[in-house]
């Protein structure tokens, strides 16, 4: 039974890289049945023959150390008794010969949770936030506190998401995927050298994952009307409920602005917004720039907050300690006016809902790539997005289109602070 383990070196022509190489596989067939181990070796164009398909060409010096190594695999499986043989499947035979494999691969470890703390270590406290949620849901899938990265599978991942979906929501379980990807491929680039040839992470169980789903978004927009009693609102209001009431108007007349972007993003030129957008800058190679009109019936509410520096826009950094500090008072400042006015509560997020929808309504009909433009998304057409240059002028018309809609008050009053005085 053993003789029927057969182990070699091999290239796959269909996994030729850019530079002409191809990384050298060992080919483990048992029963029939034959799987490829990726090796920490790369063989140049020198080290293939020239037929079709090319192959692996003997007495090279990449042949050599492959052929070390399949020495070394045909001694991991030499005190494999007939019996334990006989009921093995090839993964099983894989996985043996990987475990008692000296140097290379199988030798190298990396706990993956320890690994992706550090990683949320070194980014922002949302980004960071996220990594750290994500690998706690995994630790809790798991119910252990250490993971080899080498553990991870495509059926591990598989699983993880199939208990993400009872256990969480579709659309968290596929944001913490797609973190828990991110820190794989980190961990890949840190510790697979290419180049030198040294690849310790050689899979990806990412690839065998379905389509993302299409998550339909909380519908969280107001219509006209609501809209309107925000804009309006002139009585009675505690000093939180007032200025979270004039940040979300401001976020919903400067096109759906984030909260994220006026707490430290951007420059005023004039009655010119001219800010990145701090989620996607990064991703994009227009750093998701973009400029927004300052329209005159909230120029009271942006005169209020403006920064008099000059540095950035508006002075909310020195207003509140940090973005999650003002997300958390500005949505509890909502929160109370929406039970003083007895109407369903709704987050600061919705104010961009709001806007779009009310732009794509009947009573505006602006077309859908204009907004989305507006909103500063990428487009459906990435390549035209960086060679076309912006007409900012298009998205101020849709955005004044919209306002338009609107009665808006001259003056809103200022937030004031109310103190108890002990008699």
């Amino acid at each position: 039974m053993k003789s029927n383990i057969t182990i070699r070196p091999v290239i796959v022509p269909a996994q030729r890289r850019p530079d002409g190489s191809y990384n050298v596989k060992i080919r483990v067939t048992f029963q029939r049945i034959s799987r490829l181990i990726a090796t920490q070796y790369f063989a140049g164009p020198e080290d293939v023959t020239k037929t079709r398909p090319p192959k692996l060409r003997q007495n090279t010096v990449v042949w050599l150390r492959a052929s070390e190594l399949v020495r070394d695999m045909y001694g991991a499986v030499a005190d494999l008794n007939f019996i334990v043989l006989e009921y093995m499947s090839i993964d099983a035979v894989v996985a043996h010969i990987k475990e008692h494999l000296d140097g290379g691969v199988a030798s190298f470890r990396l706990d993956f949770f320890e690994y992706g703390h550090r990683l949320a270590e070194e980014k922002k406290n949302s980004t960071a936030k996220t990594y750290y949620v994500a690998l706690g849901a995994l630790q809790r899938f798991l119910n252990r506190g250490t993971l080899d990265i080498s553990e991870i599978s495509a059926n591990m991942i598989k699983e993880f998401y199939a208990w993400g979906l009872k256990e969480i929501k579709a659309s968290t379980t596929w944001e913490y995927i797609t973190v828990l990807k991110t820190i794989y491929f980190a961990a890949k680039k840190d510790y697979n050298d290419e180049d030198a040839g040294v690849i310790r992470i050689p899979k990806n169980p990412f690839s065998k994952l379905p389509p993302k789903p299409k998550f339909a978004p909380a519908k969280t927009a107001h219509n006209i009307e609501t809209m309107q009693k925000i804009i309006s609102y002139t009585g009675p209001a505690t000093f939180m409920e007032r200025r979270a009431l004039d940040i979300y108007i401001l976020g919903f007349a400067l096109m759906g602005m984030n909260m994220a972007d006026m707490f430290g993003s951007g420059v005023l030129k004039g009655d010119i917004l001219c800010y990145e957008r701090q989620k996607t800058k990064d991703r994009r190679p227009d750093r998701a720039y973009i400029e927004v009109k300052v329209d005159s019936r909230i120029s009271e509410l942006v005169e209020r907050y403006r920064e008099r520096d000059c540095r950035q826009a508006f002075k909310f950094h020195r207003l509140y300690a940090t973005p999650n500090s003002m997300a958390k008072l500005v949505g509890l400042g909502l929160d109370m006016w929406c039970e003083r006015m007895g109407i369903n509560r709704f987050t600061f997020y919705s104010c961009r809902h709001s806007w779009a929808t009310i732009a794509r309504s009947s009573a505006c009909k602006i077309d859908k790539a204009l907004v989305d433009e507006c909103l500063n998304h990428t487009g459906d057409l990435p390549l035209a997005d960086t060679y076309i240059e912006r007409d900012w002028q298009m998205l101020w018309d849709a955005n004044k289109k919209v306002l338009d809609l609107f009665d808006w008050p001259e003056s809103w009053p200022e937030p004031k602070r109310t103190h108890t005085v002990k008699k």
